[in-house]
């Protein structure tokens, strides 16, 4: 156990950090407290938005700790809300879903989560991971015309991806790419062309390879990895944590408090990829 997690870290971070020792029922019980009654997921469970109302970024992130837990009648009933949710929030018109809503200035959250900045976010994030949450959970789709979007998405991929300046959607893009089979040659070739750019990017706050690993390992050079893994494991040895390197930019003192759960998150992600390079290598 990582002192720094366990002094630091969210109790629904903690339990995820056991998961060797079967720490689901604890988990579920933990990430169960940020799902609201729409289905949809808030109470600052992504941590740079400090709203309790559901919203897309944080119902996003409740995924990558359903993804790390084995079946259960629990589980699937979160899921089954979250579909609810997803759908409700669904913009038709435009076939894609909004990272923000207008209701959500009214709490404190990092700069780019303003309503005015909205626009800002492409249709390439985070609409594909929502799409490959779906079409994992389709048996609780209704009246949504799945294939379609997902026909759509990779044409928008394809187009719109060589010109992308986000590495986050790229993240997104690898998630759709994990959980729809079917779609990867399709964009494969531009994926890993774009990968590689953002990799490349050594200044400031970049996609780093440990991140991609945690996707898909195929997609990352292993040299590449290989450093990543070093250099965060000298960190964790030097500092005892993972320090998160962003600033909000507003509510300055709301974002000094909940840094060192950014801090103890980021920690457990880069022992989760170290722990998966060792028993890989």
């Amino acid at each position: 156990m990582n002192a720094y997690i366990k002094k630091y870290g969210r109790t629904l971070d903690y339990y995820a950090h056991l998961l060797d020792l079967h720490q689901d029922i604890d988990l579920i019980d933990a990430l169960r407290k940020y799902q609201n009654i729409d289905g949809g997921f808030g109470h600052g469970l992504e941590l740079d938005i400090q709203a309790p109302i559901s919203n897309i970024p944080s119902t996003n992130l409740a995924i990558s700790y359903l993804d790390s837990m084995e079946d259960s009648k629990e589980r699937e009933e979160m899921i089954k809300a979250m579909v609810a949710y997803y759908q409700t929030m669904y913009y038709e018109n435009d076939h894609r879903w909004h990272m923000v809503e207008k209701e959500m200035d009214a709490y404190p959250h990092a700069i780019w989560w303003n309503y005015e900045s909205r626009d800002a976010f492409t249709s390439l994030n985070p609409t594909p991971e929502i799409l490959g949450f779906l079409y994992k959970n389709q048996n609780y789709l209704s009246s949504f015309n799945l294939e379609e979007d997902i026909g759509l998405m990779v044409k928008r991929i394809k187009e719109q991806l060589p010109f992308s300046k986000s590495f986050h959607e790229v993240l997104s893009i690898l998630r759709f790419y994990r959980d729809i089979p079917y779609i990867q040659e399709d964009i494969d070739e531009v994926l890993r062309l774009k990968i590689t750019e953002f990799i490349l990017e050594k200044e400031g706050y970049r996609l780093r390879p440990h991140q991609v690993f945690l996707l898909n390992e195929k997609m990352i050079d292993q040299a590449v990895l290989r450093e990543d893994i070093q250099a965060l494991k000298k960190e964790i040895d030097e500092k005892g944590y993972i320090e998160c390197t962003w600033q909000w930019f507003q509510h300055e003192e709301t974002f000094e408090k909940i840094k060192p759960m950014w801090n103890a998150f980021l920690t457990r992600q880069a022992i989760q990829a170290k722990i998966k390079y060792e028993e890989e290598n």
